[in-house]
């Protein structure tokens, strides 16, 4: 994690239990951050998190065409 003009940013495009729990008690102590995930998982993710939190939502087809370069 780090933080985006002071707001905390966290991963969350693993979608694992857990860490999910801890970054959403987290933005509701807070009362803001920045959830950083998969185009596939923004409109899950905003459910949960709900309609406050800021998501920087990655495109996937994007992120494998960026990974698939540095292979090579």
């Amino acid at each position: 994690a780090g933080y985006i003009k002071q707001r905390r940013v966290y991963f969350c495009y693993e979608m694992e239990l857990k860490h999910l729990i801890q970054v959403k008690m987290d933005l509701e102590r807070r009362g803001n951050g920045v959830v950083v995930c998969l185009d596939y998982q923004a409109e899950t993710l905003k459910e949960y998190f709900g309609e406050e939190v800021e998501m920087m939502v990655l495109v996937c087809q994007k992120v494998k065409q960026y990974l698939d370069m540095q292979r090579s």
